[in-house]
C-alpha cells in the first residue's frame, strides 16, 4: 500500500518554483511509475494477495491513481477487480462482519463497509458515465428516501451516484425519466446552501490545506453536478422541439456546460500540477463540444430562418464570452501537451476543440453548413481535421467513431456515409442536413492507451448526439435540427 500511496501522493506533487509536475523522464515521474507498476504488478493483479480489506484498498488507490493519470478505462478495470472482490467478501451487504478478513487488526478500528462500498459504487458509476460502459451490480443506495440520514453534502454525492446510475441504464426516450432526475438533482443543489456554488478560490496562500482539500472535493462535487445535467439533456441537444420541456433540455445542457469549463478553468489555473485529476480534461472536453455545436446551431438557425426563434436564440449575446472560454481551455490543454511532450490525451482533445473552434468561427461569418457523421473506421486510428472541397467544408476524424462532415450548403457530396446506431431498423437519408445511418457496428481497434481512453468518450458523447438523441421526421430520414 506504501507504493500505490507514495505513486497518488507524487501525482500531485508541485515543485518549489511552482512548476507542475512529474514530467515524464524526470526524478519524481519515475519514482511515481515505477512505484505503481511495481505494486500493481506484484500486488493489486495477485488474487491471492487482495482477498483483504487492505487489498480492496489497494485495488481501489490503483483505481484512483490510473483515474488521476488520464486512464479511464483502466482505472474502470480496477474498479471492477476491487468490486468482484468486496463481493466475494460480503461488502455488498454493507456491513462489517466479524468474518471479514483483514491483514492488519488496526484496519478493523477505522473500516466502514458502507462508506467503501459507496466509494466503489461512485467511482464505478462515474468511469461508466464518462467511457458510455454498464455498471457492476454493486449498489448502495436505490431510492432517494434512504438517503434522509445523511447531512446535505454527503446526500448530494449519494444522490449523484443514483442518477448517472439511471442515466446508464435509461433505454430510448423517456422525458417522463429524465424530468424526475432533473427534478432530483435540483432538489440536490438547494439542499446546499447557496454560497456553497460558488467556485472556491483554490489559489496558493489563499486558504490552509485542509481548506484546500475541503474546497477542492467541493469543485469535483460541482463538477459532478453539472456533467450529470449536460449528460441528462445531452439527448435531446441535437433535436428538432417546438418549445416546451425540449428548449428546456437544450438550454440545461448549455448551461451546464458553461458552469463546467468555468471550473475546470479555475481548477487548471490555480492548479500547477497538471498531471493530477486528469479525469476533468474529459468531462471539459464534453462540456466544451457541447458548447460548440451549440452555438454552431445558434448561427445555423439564424441563417436558416433570419428572424426565427428557438432555444439556441438566446446564445447570440453570449457567444464572444462562450467562446472566449473555449479558447482560453485550449490555451490551457495546449500548455499541458506542451509540457508533457507526448501527451497523447491533451494533443488529441486539442485538436477536436481547434477544429471546432474554426467551424464555430466560420458559420459566424456567414458559411451555412449542414452536418454528417460517417463511419469512416478505416481512415486512421488518429485524431484529424481537414478542409475539404476546396476550402469550403471541414472534416473531424474521430478513432473508432468516425466522421463528422460539415458540408458548406451547396457543395456537392462525394457518396453517402453511416453512422452507427442503437437502432438498427432506422432507414438511410438524403440531404445535407441528415444524418444517415444504417445498423452496422464498428468494432474496437486496439491503440495506445491514449486513444483507447478517447474512444470510450467519443462514442458516449458521439453516440449520445448523433446516435440515440436522432429522430425520425416525416420523410423518414433522420434530422439534425
Amino acid at each position: 500500500m506504501a507504493l500505490l500511496l507514495l505513486g497518488n501522493y507524487l501525482q500531485g506533487i508541485v515543485l518549489p518554483d511552482g512548476r507542475s509536475s512529474p514530467k515524464p523522464g524526470s526524478k519524481y515521474h519515475n519514482i511515481m511509475c515505477h512505484a505503481v507498476e511495481t505494486a500493481i504488478k506484484l500486488v493489486t493483479k495477485n488474487e491471492d494477495l487482495v482477498n483483504s480489506v487492505e487489498g480492496i484498498e489497494c485495488i481501489m488507490l490503483e483505481a484512483a491513481y490510473q483515474n488521476y493519470a488520464g486512464n479511464l478505462h483502466q482505472a474502470w478495470m480496477a474498479v471492477r477487480r476491487a468490486t468482484t472482490t468486496s463481493q466475494v467478501l460480503g461488502l455488498h451487504r454493507c456491513v462489517s462482519s466479524p468474518s471479514l478478513k483483514f491483514l492488519e487488526p488496526q484496519t478493523r478500528t477505522y473500516f466502514n463497509a458502507e462508506m467503501t462500498c459507496f466509494r466503489l459504487v461512485q467511482m464505478d458509476a462515474y468511469l461508466g458515465l464518462v467511457l458510455g460502459l454498464p455498471r457492476s451490480s454493486l449498489q448502495a443506495h436505490s431510492n432517494v428516501e434512504d438517503l434522509q440520514k445523511f447531512q446535505p453534502v454527503d446526500r448530494i454525492d449519494r444522490i449523484h451516484c443514483l442518477v448517472a446510475d439511471r442515466i446508464l441504464r435509461r433505454k430510448g426516450d423517456d422525458m417522463s425519466e429524465t424530468q424526475e432526475l432533473d427534478v432530483l438533482l435540483e432538489k440536490a443543489a438547494s439542499d446546499m446552501p447557496s454560497q456553497w456554488w460558488l467556485m472556491p478560490d483554490l489559489s496558493p496562500g489563499s486558504c490552509t490545506e485542509s481548506e484546500l482539500a475541503r474546497d477542492t472535493n467541493r469543485l469535483m462535487t460541482q463538477f459532478s453536478q453539472y456533467h450529470l445535467l449536460t449528460r441528462l439533456h445531452l439527448p435531446y441537444l441535437m433535436r428538432s422541439s417546438s418549445g416546451g420541456y425540449g428548449d428546456y433540455s437544450k438550454m440545461t445542457a448549455v448551461n451546464a456546460s458553461r458552469e463546467t469549463l468555468s471550473r475546470y478553468l479555475a481548477f487548471r489555473v490555480n492548479n500547477p500540477a497538471h498531471f493530477y485529476c486528469r479525469g476533468t480534461d474529459f468531462l471539459c472536453f464534453i462540456a466544451a463540444t457541447v458548447l460548440c455545436l451549440a452555438h454552431i446551431e445558434c448561427c445555423r438557425s439564424r441563417q436558416m430562418q433570419p428572424g426565427g426563434q428557438n432555444a439556441f436564440s438566446l446564445l447570440v449575446h453570449t457567444r464572444s464570452s462562450d467562446i472566449g472560454l473555449v479558447e482560453k481551455i485550449t490555451e490551457i490543454i495546449q500548455s499541458i501537451s506542451q509540457d508533457f511532450d507526448e501527451d497523447v490525451i491533451a494533443s488529441q482533445i486539442l485538436c477536436v476543440l481547434s477544429q471546432l473552434l474554426n467551424i464555430v468561427g466560420k458559420v459566424a461569418n456567414g458559411v451555412s453548413y449542414g452536418v454528417e457523421a460517417g463511419d469512416g473506421v478505416g481512415e486512421g486510428l488518429a485524431y484529424h481535421g481537414e478542409e475539404t472541397d476546396g476550402g469550403e467544408g471541414l472534416q473531424l476524424q474521430v478513432p473508432h467513431f468516425g466522421t463528422i462532415k460539415f458540408l458548406r450548403h451547396g457543395i456537392q457530396r462525394s457518396g453517402p456515409v453511416t453512422i452507427v446506431c442503437q437502432d438498427p431498423t432506422l432507414s438511410t437519408g438524403e440531404g445535407l442536413d441528415v444524418l444517415n445511418v444504417n445498423g452496422s457496428s464498428i468494432a474496437p481497434v486496439p491503440g495506445i492507451d491514449g486513444e483507447w481512453d478517447m474512444q470510450g468518450i467519443d462514442l458516449a458523447l458521439f453516440e449520445g448526439l448523433f446516435g440515440e438523441s436522432s429522430v425520425l421526421d416525416a420523410t423518414g430520414t433522420l434530422s439534425w435540427m
